[in-house]
């Protein structure tokens, strides 16, 4: 996934929770440092494989995407202070929109790696 998304000289962290929030809908997080190409991500235990392959894409696509949501929270500083957090809530949905989608659709094109079988 970091060759796929050009973070191959990231250092990404992957650390296993067992909770993010109060009622577990989220299942993964991640806190980054595009400057210093630095990523941290969380998983929710309990998960299925395929969840963890989809969240850890939509996270690292965050890290990808990064420049661009430097440039938008930038740009939020332009709008009026009574119209920020408005502006700000609409970017923020429409970037995960965005990932999500994206998420989905690149996880559908990796084949998952192939799980050995013990031998008897």
């Amino acid at each position: 996934m970091r060759d796929l998304l050009g973070l191959d000289a990231w250092d990404i962290t992957v650390k296993m929770v067992d909770e993010l929030d109060g009622d577990g809908s989220i299942g993964a997080q991640c806190q980054y440092k595009e400057p210093y190409r630095v990523a941290h991500v969380l998983l929710q235990r309990g998960r299925t494989e395929a969840e963890y392959r989809e969240f850890v894409m939509h996270e690292m696509l965050h890290c990808a995407l990064a420049p661009m949501d430097f440039a938008a929270i930038t740009a939020v500083r332009l709008v009026p202070k009574p119209q920020r957090k408005v502006a700000q809530d609409m970017i923020n949905d429409g970037c995960e929109r965005a990932v999500q989608a994206l998420a989905r659709a690149l996880v559908k094109g990796i084949k998952p790696p192939a799980t050995e079988t013990p031998t008897p």
